[in-house]
């Protein structure tokens, strides 16, 4: 969902019924917001902020921690599977404390979690998120998986875009593959079947059944995983698929 900040911070209701709520663009909030983020995330959620995204004085409420002066680098280490990742170049304040959850090769950290009460604050010094190419950074998009993870009533294993929406039966869920779909400036190039993704949907409740709605005569089969169901599928080459995941 998308939530937007009003100037009147009583009128933030909604935002204390998600456990997540990761900062997007320039926020131009002022100190009774960025104390009101405080609160949200010492009452327990989690936040996730960028340096720059916000004036000094929310930046002040909100308590984020203190970062040195910008430095550079290429590539990070991603602490939680302590795994080494390829990025372009970026800019980046080392930061202190918390638990470190991204950091250069030298182990400067830009990235950690601190706890707030009952929450968690995720501060990346990062401007913005953003390389010096303006691109986001790899560790962004870990982030939000990181953060994520567990929260949907549905989940997609595969390397392929997806978006889920609910309706009056249960959930339905687009799986987008744009792979092996050349586009040339000049001409058509036929579709590289060799391209096509192998796909998991899990969901967190059991299904009852499902079907795609482009391809109804394929026989959609849902398993038996745990508290929930597994799905299983393929998703051709510069194609989509629509499924309808029907609970009892």
């Amino acid at each position: 969902d998308v939530i937007y900040a009003y100037p009147d911070v009583a009128r933030w209701k909604t935002i204390s019924t998600y456990p997540v709520v990761i900062a997007a663009g320039d926020l131009e909030l002022s100190a009774a917001e960025g104390a009101r983020l405080a609160e949200y995330v010492k009452g327990g959620g989690t936040l996730l902020v960028a340096d720059g995204q916000m004036p000094a004085a929310a930046a002040a409420a909100l308590e984020l921690p203190k970062a040195s002066e910008l430095l550079e680098a290429e590539g990070y280490t991603w602490a939680p599977a302590k795994a080494r990742h390829a990025s372009q170049r970026f800019r980046f304040r080392p930061i202190e404390g918390g638990r470190a959850l991204a950091s250069t090769a030298e182990g400067k950290v830009f990235c950690a979690a601190y706890d707030r009460g009952e929450g968690r604050l995720i501060y990346l010094s990062v401007p913005r998120g953003l390389g010096i190419d303006r691109a986001a950074i790899p560790a962004l998009p870990q982030l939000f998986a990181h953060l994520t993870r567990g929260l949907m009533p549905v989940e997609v294993k595969g390397d392929v875009e997806w978006m889920a929406n609910r309706n009056a039966t249960g959930w339905v869920v687009t799986l987008l593959n744009p792979a092996g779909q050349a586009k040339p400036q000049h001409g058509i190039t036929p579709t590289d079947f060799r391209q096509n993704r192998a796909v998991t949907i899990r969901s967190a409740a059991p299904l009852k059944e499902a079907s795609d709605w482009l391809f109804p005569e394929e026989k959609l089969v849902p398993v038996a995983d745990g508290a929930g169901s597994r799905l299983e599928l393929t998703v051709p080459a510069g194609a989509v698929r629509i499924v309808e995941l029907r609970v009892p």
